[in-house]
């Protein structure tokens, strides 16, 4: 069985600059769409491990939020996970698999360095497999723009 969701992207809402993350002006205004529900990725943060790029994107609070993305950028490539943040205590329970496609990934520069500041946009469909009690597949879409200053 497959469930395709159609989202229709009115318009973003920022947050205000008095936010911050670790003395860092921020905002995300990322929305997944999932059937009826929306869930907002409001928590943007950007990492420089040796030399890779690390952008998380999160709830302000995961018991409301059960999704979490993060962007790896190695060089010029970047590579996604998009996951679950929560389980479900039964032991039969099987995570769902995700995998993004028609994604449209857009950052202000393709190479970072410590206090620069970050901006971009996601634009991405994700296939849901669910794998618990019934296997069947749903579709998700995440959309919408973020910017923080890079740790």
């Amino acid at each position: 069985m497959i469930r395709i969701t159609i989202f229709l992207f009115i318009g973003l809402v920022s947050c205000s600059e008095n936010q911050t993350i670790k003395k860092n002006i921020y905002f995300s205004d990322v929305i997944i769409k999932q059937d009826t529900l929306l869930y907002t990725l409001s928590h943007c943060q950007a990492t420089i491990i040796n030399d890779s790029l690390i952008i998380e994107l999160t709830g302000e609070d995961s018991s409301f939020n059960p999704y979490k993305f993060t962007l790896f950028q190695v060089k010029e490539k970047i590579t996604d996970r998009f996951e679950q943040t929560y389980s479900i205590t039964d032991t039969s329970y099987r995570l769902p698999l995700f995998k993004l496609y028609n994604k449209t990934i857009e950052l202000n520069k393709s190479k970072y360095q410590r206090g620069d500041s970050l901006t971009g946009s996601i634009w991405s469909s994700i296939q849901v497999t669910h794998r618990w009690t019934d296997n069947f597949i749903d579709t998700m879409v995440i959309i919408g723009r973020f910017k923080t200053i890079v740790e």
